[in-house]
């Protein structure tokens, strides 16, 4: 560990005398009969001493005059003192390097020895920092993501101060370049906005739907994991919710500011929606120019920041239904709507045609961007199950439909809805989420290295246009 540099405790003293017409040079230090003043400022680490004696006892009309003169230097030099202070705030960092990092990922610290306030950022979104800024000492911590590439790679973080400037440097040894074999572990941050207790979801039937969610990706050999990071209570002054506001939350809102990093964590929200119709709803991941991946919103920014976001990023989950299914099938159930909203933040649409924005189309195209999943007019759908009579029928009956070639088949794919058996997921579905947790900024995990996109200051508000969709 650095140590924090000492402060030098020498001083310089300037003495100086005015000389001014028909007086005597005065000695350094006066008579009796003189006037004398003193200035004395302390500038950081130094004292500066100024000494201006004056004789006023042949000329006191001349006092008034040479006062005020005195009086304006001093200020002049109080103020150019202070200037120097502000800009040259001291900060000093507990280590400089860490070299051959774990390709495996590692956990670590950075002691900041600082006598004000100061910036932290990041060059690259696999190593992480705890906060963005602070003010005095404190302790940054770093996390660094499995590389999955086989070269080494590194990242650089860099503490400012004011003028002051120093930086940290994290070479991560080489991977073994089995990218398709790694299985991601997601974190999840659950938020639970309540109004009453009954609102208030307990962590039992949270951990019970997230386990029903795993079986089902771990089922169709999805090859990731989702884990629960934190469930934190939030007492919400509303008793429901539109779900559309809250998706576009603003910058400095306080649904915003409970949002956790999302290179870090999956953040979702549960809450009962004003619009009682909708289960769910989430945003879509963002793709690069460098490895774009069709019918996301594209960015020229591949390392973004949180605090960096001019709007919240998340999926949401209306908690009016968060108890359906649990004694007999319901289309409702909250572990499907769980499951096919994370599969929307990870970059999936829904296998019937839909419009721009995420909503049925009245046309039968294929708009998921997935050849293996068949796609159908969800209008036509609904109009015959609406018209089908009052009375009991077999989930399967009700799960049929018709392809865009008039074939029948019966509904499994999770990213489906209305009735269907909900439990598969495509080859094709499988390589579009396994792109998006490689490449897409905002998404936890490791990412595979690339050719660097557009960088940009950490204190820059990027409008990043999200997409959201049910």
């Amino acid at each position: 560990m650095a140590k924090a540099i000492s402060k030098d405790s020498s001083s310089v003293k300037m003495t100086s005398s005015i000389s001014c017409p028909s007086h005597k040079r005065m000695p350094t230090y006066p008579s009796n009969k003189s006037m004398y003043f003193l200035f004395r400022a302390k500038v950081g680490i130094k004292t500066l001493s100024l000494y201006h004696v004056l004789s006023i006892t042949k000329f006191p009309i001349m006092k008034t005059k040479y006062l005020f003169l005195i009086c304006t230097l001093c200020t002049l030099a109080l103020f150019t003192v202070s200037c120097s202070d502000s800009d040259s705030s001291a900060v000093e960092l507990s280590a400089s390097a860490f070299d051959e990092v774990s390709s495996e990922g590692a956990s670590l610290t950075v002691d900041i020895i600082c006598n004000s306030s100061w910036t932290a950022e990041s060059s690259a979104s696999w190593c992480s920092i705890s906060q963005t800024e602070g003010t005095g000492n404190q302790t940054l911590s770093l996390s660094v993501g499995a590389n999955l590439n086989d070269k080494p790679r590194r990242a650089t973080i860099i503490v400012t101060s004011h003028r002051t400037q120093k930086t940290v440097t994290v070479t991560q040894n080489a991977g073994n370049g089995d990218i398709d074999g790694y299985a991601y572990e997601l974190p999840v941050y659950f938020h639970v906005l309540y109004n009453n207790s009954a609102q208030n979801v307990p962590q039992s039937r949270i951990e019970t739907i997230l386990t029903a969610v795993n079986k089902l990706y771990q089922n169709n050999n999805m090859n990731l994991t989702f884990k629960i990071a934190e469930i934190e209570p939030v007492s919400s002054a509303s008793a429901s919710i539109s779900c559309k506001e809250f998706m576009n939350s603003e910058k400095g809102t306080d649904h915003y500011k409970l949002m956790k990093d999302p290179n870090s964590y999956i953040n979702v929200f549960l809450y009962a929606f004003e619009e009682e119709d909708v289960l769910g709803v989430s945003h879509l991941p963002l793709t690069t120019q460098q490895n774009y991946l069709e019918g996301l919103t594209l960015t020229d920014y591949s390392n973004i920041q949180a605090s960096q976001l001019s709007n919240i990023y998340c999926v949401s989950i209306n908690t009016t239904y968060i108890n359906a299914g649990v004694s007999q099938y319901s289309p409702n159930d909250p572990i499907i709507t769980l499951a096919h909203e994370l599969g929307h933040y990870l970059g999936l649409h829904h296998p019937f045609a839909e419009d721009e924005n995420g909503a049925a189309a009245n046309e039968c195209k294929d708009t998921d961007y997935c050849e293996d999943t068949p796609s159908y007019n969800k209008v036509e759908y609904d109009a015959w199950l609406g018209g089908l009579p009052a009375g009991n029928y077999d989930l399967e009956y009700l799960s049929q439909r018709s392809n865009c070639q008039g074939e029948e088949f019966i509904s499994d794919n999770l990213m489906d809805y209305a009735y269907s058996l909900t439990n598969k997921f495509t080859e094709d579905q499988y390589t579009r989420v396994r792109h998006v947790l490689n490449y897409s900024p905002l998404i936890p995990g490791p990412k595979i290295q690339t050719k660097a996109g557009t960088r940009t200051s950490s204190e820059e508000t990027l409008q990043i246009p999200f997409r959201t969709i049910q």
